[in-house]
């Protein structure tokens, strides 16, 4: 968590339960290790949206030719595992 957000992180998980947890029914809830919901650790991924927008496609399949260039290459291909993570989560709650 940035220095800016970490101002409101303390509030995140307290919030996260009173307005959406506590909402749901527990076969929509997804729990982690140490009750942790994690649902305001979602990474940003900067200025990929808007390469990935214009290309058409999801953020983890853009190369150089749709404009990515040093380090946005190497984060595109290393978002793969933050939406593969949340794909998961959403198909064991789906399934349960």
């Amino acid at each position: 968590m940035t220095v800016g957000w970490s101002i409101y992180g303390s509030e995140l998980e307290t919030a996260i339960k009173a307005n959406i947890v506590d909402r749901l029914s527990p076969d929509q809830i997804a729990e982690w290790e140490e009750g942790n919901y994690k649902l305001g650790m979602i990474p940003n991924l900067h200025s990929l949206v808007p390469y990935s927008l214009d290309a058409k496609k999801p953020i983890f399949d853009c190369k150089s030719k749709d404009g990515l260039r040093g380090a946005h290459l190497s984060r595109a291909k290393a978002s793969a595992e933050h939406f593969t993570e949340v794909v998961e989560t959403i198909e064991n709650v789906l399934t349960w």
